[in-house]
């Protein structure tokens, strides 16, 4: 749904030609080949040491750390606290992969060890791993996933615990700082029949956070380079075996670029979007109730007119466009095409009695971001074969700021988040009390006018709604792998 982030991602990868960052991994020997492979396919160089007596020395030479459990023992153990620790003291970025912690009582008390002793910038494991650390469940048979997460409440929850980025991993990539949450769908189902690939995207997030970018950006960026890699493996090698298959995800990772990534990233934040309408709030006051929404959580903004003339709507609009591009938070103009290509704005939304959503997309070009209403399963497939970015949905609950809408069931929220592969976002009537019963319907966002706007302080409302917001929306993780 973000192009402008998925555009901002994709360069990225140019940080790692440039700088060539050096990983030091202490992994699991089962994988251990296969991660350095991946590290040098993406153009970044890689080293491995476990002994005692040089894995300090190592370490300080490294861009960053990878410390994967592996296959422990008391002596490995101390390996990856003392890398950790010398890591932490020269303020290098530690990536942590938990592996099989659910597996047996070692492994878990020394995983939390671990992180009780080493400063983390990032932990990946699957659902199971990741909920054993936070003491949610303990189930395991060997390294495999056998539990799913019902929200991803817990793992916001987990995030905030350790001040780390957390990483689950699965058909549905989840990465989170507890603040920021962004969904990744890039990946096929036969990814969970190799065995590592949930450490090469460990290997790749130390390889993103060596080549300096943020933590969090970081582990997007790796999930979704191992997530097409394998779906473009898969679609070319997959009914040679997968042994091809295998082989051919170091191909698919050596030739990645950024106009490739930019084009197969699936990459979706946990959208809280904002509707700026001057029927909920005083005109004077718009930008500046706006710009407190961004600051409390907001991650998209529309803004709609229904009784301004034409010359406010663009003043307007063009003051919010300073403060959206200030905060690099895509604004969609409702509806006017005509103003939306005015102001360059970064994309429209376009009702079903608005220009068909064919001709916008026509008009606006592939770059625009393009939302469309839909209030049923067939105009969302066919908004879908229009070109939309995502479908906004509504009204789910009874609202006044269009009281002629006739409310869509959560039954048929649900049938079309279903039908469409591309986001959902759910409109109409939504506030603090009533959020909570999108729970079970697998939306990507959520879009609020008056529970934001109409409140005394913008930025606490946002604020509040944020955190409901990641603690609603489902994950819906049906395979997960190491």
């Amino acid at each position: 749904m973000e192009k402008d982030g998925i555009n901002s991602f994709g360069a990225y990868l140019e940080l790692i030609t440039n700088r060539n960052p050096v990983v030091h991994q202490i992994t699991n020997f089962v994988t251990a080949n296969d991660c350095a492979n991946a590290v040098l396919a993406m153009g970044g160089r890689t080293v491995m040491a476990d002994y005692i007596e040089e894995v300090e020395e190592i370490t300080g030479a490294a861009d960053s750390l990878v410390l994967n459990l592996g296959v422990p023992s008391e002596e490995r153990l101390q390996s990856l606290l003392l890398a950790g620790k010398a890591a932490n003291k020269k303020r290098i970025p530690v990536v942590f992969d938990p592996v099989g912690c659910g597996a047996s009582s070692f492994r878990r008390n020394a995983a939390k060890k671990l992180l009780h002793e080493v400063e983390v910038s990032v932990i990946r494991g699957n659902s199971s791993e990741i909920q054993c650390l936070f003491d949610k469940y303990n189930r395991m048979r060997g390294i495999d996933a056998e539990t799913k997460f019902d929200s991803i409440c817990t793992v916001r929850k987990f995030a905030e615990k350790t001040h780390a980025v957390v990483v689950v991993t699965g058909e549905r990539d989840i990465v989170t700082d507890g603040d920021k949450m962004y969904m990744i769908e890039n990946g096929c189902k036969e990814m969970s029949l190799l065995t590592g690939t949930g450490c090469i995207c460990s290997a790749l997030t130390g390889l993103f956070l060596g080549a300096d970018t943020k933590a969090v950006y970081s582990a997007v960026c790796a999930a979704a380079c191992v997530g097409i890699a394998g779906e473009l493996s898969w679609k070319r090698y997959g009914e040679c075996g997968l042994g091809h298959f295998h082989m051919g995800l170091f191909d698919m990772l050596g030739n990645m670029r950024k106009e490739i990534f930019e084009a197969e990233a699936r990459i979706h934040e946990c959208s809280l979007y904002l509707v700026a309408d001057t029927g909920t709030t005083e005109r004077r006051k718009l930008d500046k109730k706006v710009e407190l929404a961004i600051k409390g959580g907001c991650t998209m903004v529309q803004l709609r007119e229904k009784n301004g003339n034409m010359k406010e709507f663009y003043h307007d609009a063009a003051a919010l466009r300073r403060i959206t591009d200030t905060y690099s938070i895509p604004l969609i103009i409702n509806d006017r095409l005509d103003l939306m290509l005015a102001i360059d704005a970064p994309g429209i939304h376009v009702g079903q009695n608005d220009i068909p959503a064919s001709i916008v997309r026509l008009l606006i070009g592939a770059e625009k971001i393009m939302g469309v209403s839909a209030h049923n399963v067939e105009e969302a497939l066919q908004a879908e074969r229009d070109g939309a970015d995502y479908i906004g949905v509504g009204a789910v609950f009874s609202t006044n700021t269009k009281k002629n809408t006739k409310n869509v069931t959560i039954k048929m929220l649900q049938e079309i988040v279903k039908a469409v592969s591309i986001p959902v976002v759910a409109i109409g009537g939504i506030n603090c009390s009533n959020v909570k019963y999108l729970h079970e319907t697998g939306i990507s966002g959520i879009a609020v006018v008056s529970a934001i706007l109409g409140a005394v302080q913008a930025y606490s409302a946002a604020k509040k709604m944020k955190k409901l917001v990641i603690s609603t929306l489902n994950i819906n993780n049906k395979y997960s792998s190491n």
